[in-house]
């Protein structure tokens, strides 16, 4: 039975689409080194300017490893599918996100801490921007957690299951592309939270 697209989802897409746009807008509004006329070097107004004030404080704020580890971060549980499964000659994948809301509408408590977990991941890049501290840089190790608890809750339920029924699921089951993308990424912002949260270089 299908559901509608959770509406979180939409807008953690939208987030991860406007970072990426972000990303590419910062070199192309700096000024290059040579052979600029007048009409080059006028500064932009209204709201172009507001723009790149913006976009540039905030790529200032993070740097672009970061911004960039967030948004693979995004489409790795979002748009990129965490497992596949193969049955009767067909295969069908779900994303991590996918598969903790259909995990917490049949009543299980992991997909629902897991979901609860990724809700915060995404957040977690706010936490920088709105409290000025050092500490603050420590939410970036949100990501990870939230895709240990869930590697945690796979394992849990399937050992529940007993051995053999457990083996005979697995079968069926492969790990796809948006785990492991997912997981590169929360560790690479887990690592560059900490050292922005330890003073660094």
């Amino acid at each position: 039975m299908s559901c509608a697209r959770p509406p979180v989802k939409e807008k953690a897409a939208e987030l991860g689409g406007k970072l990426g746009t972000l990303l590419h807008k910062i070199p192309t509004s700096m000024p290059s080194s040579g052979g600029t006329t007048a009409a080059d070097t006028r500064a932009p107004t209204g709201a172009a300017a507001a723009d790149t004030v913006v976009a540039g404080s905030i790529v200032e704020r993070y740097g672009k490893p970061i911004l960039l580890a967030y948004l693979l971060f995004l489409l790795g549980t979002l748009a990129f599918n965490a497992i596949s499964v193969s049955m009767l000659g067909q295969s069908m994948g779900k994303s991590l996100f996918d598969i903790s809301s259909a995990m917490s509408q049949f009543g299980s408590s992991g997909g629902g801490s897991i979901k609860a977990l990724l809700l915060l991941a995404y957040a977690s890049i706010a936490t920088p921007l709105a409290w000025h501290d050092r500490r603050a840089w420590f939410a970036l190790a949100l990501p990870l957690l939230a895709l240990l608890w869930a590697i945690f809750s796979a394992v849990h339920a399937l050992s529940s299951l007993g051995g053999d029924m457990a083996q005979g699921m697995s079968d069926f089951f492969s790990i796809g592309f948006g785990f492991y993308l997912s997981l590169i990424a929360a560790l690479a912002l887990a690592v560059l939270g900490v050292k922005r949260a330890l003073g660094t270089p």
